[in-house]
């Protein structure tokens, strides 16, 4: 596995090999794209199946809080990870990311997603509310979409934060920032035993939604992960605990 990915040695700046195997070793890890490639790099790698995710418009090689970052400038860019999903996905669906904005006093952006935001082929989206800056989840299942704000969290500007979403059919998502579960501003349960995709062509996007790309995120993004089971809250608060630990900071007691 490591072969395949022939930058790794980025990832171990900083706490990031002792990240990749933290997430490595969760079990149900579909897709991992760390984003540590240098500067000038238009194709990232998934680091669990070696595919490659294009980036249009994204500046490789910036900052990170593990390893370098990619940089997205919430007007064009994006990147498409090259790979698709069955008709359903299984029972639970993890994904997971370290991102900072550079501004959420803007309209909505995407984090990750799934389908179009606002056409009928949206599946998951998880990014920043269209006002405000609470973090924000909408699911679409069948012809029934599902829409979710955290009312005790928030995305901050100009700080890395640890994001997650977490859906597991026939209970209420689940959404985390630094480690932390969320309160969200509803408790609708998505109420099917599996997560019936809207549309299983759709394709996943990274820094905005949509097989024609929209909601971009002004925003730096790495440490993706996609998991098809439910991912352990304690793995989820050791996630936010390395990336502390990569920043020289101290882990709350």
């Amino acid at each position: 596995m490591a072969a395949r990915y022939a930058l790794g040695s980025s990832l171990r700046s900083r706490g990031g090999a002792t990240y990749a195997n933290l997430l490595t070793s969760a079990s149900g890890l579909q897709n991992y794209f760390p984003f540590g490639e240098p500067v000038g790099t238009t194709i990232g790698v998934d680091r669990v199946r070696g595919q490659q995710a294009f980036h249009t418009n994204v500046l490789a090689g910036q900052d990170g809080l593990i390893g370098p970052a990619v940089s997205y400038d919430g007007i064009s860019a994006y990147s498409a990870p090259r790979y698709g999903y069955s008709s359903t996905v299984p029972t639970t669906l993890t994904l997971d990311a370290w991102v900072r904005p550079s501004d959420v006093s803007g309209g909505a952006f995407s984090v990750v997603a799934r389908g179009d935001l606002a056409g009928s082929t949206l599946n998951y989206q998880l990014g920043k509310a269209a006002s405000g800056s609470a973090i924000s989840i909408v699911v679409k299942l069948d012809a029934t979409t599902y829409s979710y704000q955290s009312t005790d969290g928030n995305l901050e500007a100009n700080a890395w934060q640890h994001v997650a979403l977490q859906l597991v059919g026939g209970q209420a998502p689940q959404v985390y920032r630094n480690g932390v579960r969320l309160t969200l501003d509803s408790g609708t349960v998505i109420p099917l035993a599996t997560l019936a995709l809207a549309s299983p062509s759709a394709l996943v996007r990274i820094g905005a939604t949509g097989t024609t790309p929209s909601a971009f995120a002004p925003a730096r993004i790495q440490q993706v992960s996609i998991a098809n089971t439910q991912i352990a809250a304690s793995n989820l608060l050791q996630r936010y605990n390395t990336g502390l630990v990569a920043q020289g900071r101290t882990i709350p007691a």
